[in-house]
């Protein structure tokens, strides 16, 4: 068996992100929010290309967690908080552990995250815009 047939299939970070941003881009369904708490409870590693950009706040694959988490907040508020906790408590990042609290303080207090955009935790009680938005930039490294 050859070596190219043993490697794992790499993946470019902007496939998988905006595989991810399509997903949650339109209303909840039950197959997208499974799908979600599925990445919720990955614990593994992608295998990115090696001239993939990666974002550089946190790995990859917390980086979609954070996405997940902010999505299922704003479709199902606190249904899925025990899973919220896990992530948050098992993140090796502070940043996401950081969104993990901060998405579930604002959803405790009502509020739901409006937008999952750069990483930020966007927040809206009764339709108004929070201010002093606490913004995590996920931009990638050049």
């Amino acid at each position: 068996m050859s070596n190219a047939s043993t490697r794992s299939k790499e993946y470019r970070w902007g496939d998988i992100e905006g595989a991810l941003r399509q997903l949650t881009s339109s209303a909840s369904t039950p197959e997208v929010e499974q799908i979600l708490l599925e990445i919720l409870r990955f614990d593994g590693q992608f295998h990115l290309s090696a001239l993939s950009e990666v974002p550089h706040c946190m790995p990859p694959e917390e980086m979609l967690k954070s996405h997940s988490i902010q999505t299922l907040a704003r479709w199902t508020g606190l249904t899925h908080l025990s899973e919220m906790q896990r992530v948050g408590e098992n993140a090796a990042s502070p940043v996401l552990s950081g969104i993990v609290r901060k998405v579930i303080k604002e959803a405790k207090q009502g509020k739901k995250p409006v937008a999952v955009l750069n990483g930020s935790v966007e927040s809206t009680s009764e339709g108004t815009p929070s201010s002093g938005v606490d913004k995590i930039d996920s931009s990638t490294k050049r």
